[in-house]
């Protein structure tokens, strides 16, 4: 799990001392990632990735509670098949799968 807080915007200047509009934010993020891999037969490799990803963002602004500013989720499937058939050499096929998903209160008033 990554933790990232912030108090206040970095100032332009080391002579600004103005407070800024958002007073506290804090950053969450938690992932979990698995790579099983096997060999069937000589010169021919199966790897499979699956990564899953949430993060959290809360913020406070001056003068109100903390609240949830967004939610995102991510997850992603690949599946690589390489082959060696002589030497160095090798042919690869990659597949992905991806599903993202990021909820925000502003969302609506963004949606086209």
């Amino acid at each position: 799990m990554n933790d990232y807080d912030v108090r206040r915007d970095n100032p332009v200047s080391p002579l600004d001392r103005c407070r800024a509009f958002n007073t506290g934010q804090d950053l969450d993020t938690c992932d979990l990632n698995g790579q099983p891999a096997e060999c069937p037969r000589p010169g021919l490799h199966l790897v499979t990735q699956y990564d899953h990803q949430q993060s959290r963002t809360r913020s406070q602004n001056a003068g109100l509670e903390p609240a949830n500013s967004a939610r995102r989720r991510v997850y992603v499937l690949s599946q690589g098949a390489p082959r060696s058939p002589v030497g160095h050499r090798f042919v690869t096929g990659d597949p992905d799968l991806n599903d993202d998903a990021l909820r925000t209160p502003t969302l609506p008033f963004a949606q086209w």
